[in-house]
Formats: structure tokens, C-alpha cells, sequence
């Protein structure tokens, strides 16, 4: 029988409802975190939180210091010994949708900088890859191979020397080394600097206005 939604239910069905579940969903956090022995599949017990979390929702009152909601899992086994990861873990959690998945990528992508257009990979059980996570928190970024095609790399490279062509011959110079006017020489303020490889010391800050200017390829 499908349950009426929770925003239909009256405040006494509604702290009835939250109660009983409360103690069916410690009931199998016990079962699964200290026993090791489920008794209902995963998709079952994510539908009681689900519906837990949409009473509390749709009745704050019922949200307590004691709430599951308040709470992380449930006492672990003592048959498991304490480990120290060498880097933090970044995990899928539960999704029951596209949208879910979707989301969680754009959270991640804006955690680690990335563009919209950015690939991303994870692994087989939807943890964020290994690799993404070691490159991160070694270099405070994420390092890309063999993305580029070959011809959109030697494209990238002519762009660059061009722009090294067109800069001003020296500091305060409105022309190139060969006579042209230089690249933005003419602008009040800079548009375009230069920093150490894989570096954006200046990007965010009130100096490049916010901005992140410089690119690396």
C-alpha cells in the first residue's frame, strides 16, 4: 500500500508514522552495521530514510538532537580495525535519479574548479577516481593527459606563439619586436598575466578583478 504523501498527513499520523520508522531503521542499522547481516535490500531501507526525512520535512517539529537525520550510520562492528586514509574520501552517497547524479558531478566540479566541460571519471562503485583525488591534493588541481587531440594541441601552441610574438618588446613599449602595435598595450589595465606553470596566483583577487586569467594548457 503506497503511503499518502507526508505533507498530507495530520501532526498526530505524522509523529506516529516518525516514531515507528525511527525504531525500524535502528532496528536494520544494527542488523547491517554491527551484525553484518541485512535483512532488507539496500533500495528498501533508502526508501524509510527517504520517507523519514520527508516527514521531518514536511513537520520541523519532529526534528530532534535525537534524530536519525542528526546521525551518521550507527555504532560499527568491533570486528573492524580503525584505519587511516591517506588522503579524505569523495563517495557517490545515495542517488536514486539522473538528476541526483547530475547534481552531485556539477557539486564536485565546482569543488575541484573544474569547467562545466571538463571530463571526470569515477570508479565502478560511483567513488570519485583515485587519480582526480591524488592529483588534487598533491597539486591543488586536476591534471589532464591525453585530452587533447594532436592538431587541437598544435593549434593551442601556435595561439601561444603568437601571443608571445605580439607581446611589447619591453616594459612600457606600445609596439612588438617587429614594429606592430603590441598586444593590449593600449589597455588601462592588464588583461593578460603571465605566472609559473600550472600556477593562478592571481586569479579570484581584487588584481585580475575577481577573475581567473590565466589558462593552462
Amino acid at each position: 500500500m503506497t503511503s499518502p504523501p507526508a505533507d498530507r498527513l495530520t501532526p498526530l499520523e505524522a509523529r506516529a508514522e516518525h516514531a515507528r520508522l525511527g525504531e525500524e531503521i535502528e532496528r536494520h542499522d544494527r542488523h547491517y552495521y554491527q551484525q553484518d547481516a541485512p535483512v532488507i535490500p539496500d533500495a528498501e531501507y533508502d526508501g524509510l530514510r527517504r520517507r523519514y526525512e520527508a516527514l521531518e520535512k514536511a513537520f520541523p517539529e519532529l526534528v530532534t538532537a535525537q534524530s536519525l537525520t542528526k546521525k551518521v550510520g550507527a555504532q560499527p562492528s568491533e570486528k573492524f580495525a580503525k584505519i587511516k586514509h591517506a588522503v579524505p574520501m569523495l563517495s557517490l552517497g545515495n542517488v536514486f535519479s539522473d538528476a541526483d547524479v547530475l547534481d552531485f558531478v556539477a557539486r564536485v566540479r565546482r569543488f575541484l574548479g573544474m569547467s562545466e566541460t571538463t571530463p571526470i571519471r569515477f570508479t565502478a562503485d560511483g567513488a570519485l577516481h583515485p587519480d582526480i583525488v591524488e592529483a588534487y591534493w598533491r597539486c591543488g588541481f586536476y591534471v589532464f593527459e591525453g585530452v587533447l587531440q594532436a592538431d587541437e594541441l598544435a593549434d593551442i601552441e601556435r595561439d601561444l606563439k603568437d601571443i608571445l610574438e605580439r607581446l611589447p618588446v619591453e616594459r612600457g613599449a606600445t609596439v612588438d619586436a617587429k614594429g606592430r602595435p603590441a598586444l593590449a598595450a593600449d589597455c588601462a589595465a592588464p588583461t593578460l598575466l603571465w605566472s609559473k606553470p600550472l600556477g593562478d596566483p592571481f586569479g579570484g583577487t581584487s588584481l585580475a578583478s575577481g577573475r581567473h586569467p590565466v589558462k593552462m594548457y
